[in-house]
């Protein structure tokens, strides 16, 4: 909910707000709880880009797409984020995801909207947030990729969110494993709901916080398109 800056301004002589990442005095700042100067030390990713996976080029680059996406294509067609996942980035992922930090989210929602790339992507699409198992949920209270995909909805014209996919197995986290052994733990570990009767031209966005090597959002986008779905992108608030 947006309030007016007076109310605002009355509320902070009150309870005056904190930088949720540096925990200076919000003054005259153009977020709720991350002040202009920690915003400024986000790592924003900008072209030169993989057109594949997203990730950032160094230098003149000859082609478009990465070595790792020739070697190994994605399942995906397109995947996009924000910001590299360090520093300022890491500290707002981690309190979202571990620090009961949905406080953040209208901020993240302002961030998100400055990137009309990233808004035209998922304009008119059906984001499918990457689940969590129920255990992980039951001890968490809350699925952040779902809160994410809420966030985008509210910004891009005319896209919805469904639960497509479930967490079959509760394996280990993926922050806990290497690059080979990410892909070995995610294995069979999602599936699609039979109740899915969305046309098979539907334009797929799978919702995620982070992506390190993929393997997550692409086990996800095999069980799309195991099911027909194959216009499917990605979308995460950070890569690494």
């Amino acid at each position: 909910m947006n309030l007016p800056s007076w109310l605002v301004a009355i509320v902070d002589l009150i309870f005056p707000r904190h930088c949720c990442i540096c925990d200076k005095f919000l003054k005259n700042s153009r977020f709720l709880h991350l002040c202009d100067y920690c915003e400024s030390q986000l790592c924003w990713i900008t072209e030169p880009v993989c057109s594949s996976c997203g990730r950032p080029f160094a230098g003149d680059v000859s082609t478009r797409v990465c070595l790792e996406c020739r070697v190994n294509p994605p399942r995906f067609n397109k995947a996009m984020s924000l910001w590299m996942f360090q520093g300022v980035a890491r500290e707002i992922i981690h309190k979202l995801k571990y620090k009961s930090g949905e406080y953040i989210l209208p901020d993240i929602g302002a961030m998100i909207s400055k990137n009309q790339a990233m808004v035209e992507l998922i304009s008119q699409g059906v984001l499918v947030p990457v689940p969590i198992h129920w255990r992980r949920f039951f001890s968490r209270g809350y699925n952040q990729s779902e809160l994410i995909a809420k966030v985008l909805c509210k910004i891009a014209q005319n896209s919805t969110m469904k639960n497509l996919l479930v967490k079959k197995r509760h394996n280990r986290s993926q922050t806990e494993l290497g690059p080979e052994a990410r892909v070995e733990n995610v294995i069979d570990s999602f599936a699609m709901r039979k109740n899915v009767d969305l046309p098979k031209n539907t334009k797929l966005i799978v919702v995620d916080d982070v992506m390190t090597t993929g393997a997550t959002v692409n086990e996800c986008v095999k069980q799309l398109n195991d099911r027909g779905y194959f216009d499917v992108s990605v979308v995460t608030l950070a890569r690494d």
